[in-house]
């Protein structure tokens, strides 16, 4: 998977939703969702930055939801 190589996200790890599978890190999980979103657009060369950025973005939004939704759980 040549999209975003040498990019470096910061190596924080990121709980997964089903028990029993190893918790991803911030890059893994950026890395797949830009591979995902380079794939579901037709698999152009050359535009690798733009698919990390917006990977990064929905990622980050995703981790910070999740991190509110744990809090939340917590309290109640």
């Amino acid at each position: 998977m040549a999209l975003a190589m040498g990019l470096r996200a910061e190596a924080k790890s990121v709980p997964r939703e089903r028990s029993g599978m190893q918790p991803e890190t911030m890059e893994q999980r950026i890395r797949t969702r830009a591979y995902e979103l380079w794939q579901a657009d037709g698999s152009m060369e050359g535009c690798a930055d733009e698919y990390w950025r917006k990977a990064r973005s929905e990622v980050e939004a995703e981790v910070a939801e999740e991190q509110r939704q744990a809090l939340k759980n917590r309290q109640s």
